[in-house]
């Protein structure tokens, strides 16, 4: 289980969380899965530094 899978995971539940179908919302998790994306792929890279 990779922590990709984790930040998938995140992104799936915040998806769920915000179903009105409001532009601003639209951007925002937008935004949300983005910063989720980078978070995802610097802790790839630590991680892989690391080992």
């Amino acid at each position: 289980r990779s922590s990709s899978d984790a930040a998938y995971e995140l992104a799936e539940s915040v998806r769920a969380q915000r179903d009105d179908p409001m532009p601003a919302d639209a951007t925002k998790r937008k935004q949300l899965e983005m910063k989720i994306a980078a978070a995802a792929r610097l802790h790839i890279h630590r991680r892989d530094r690391d080992s």
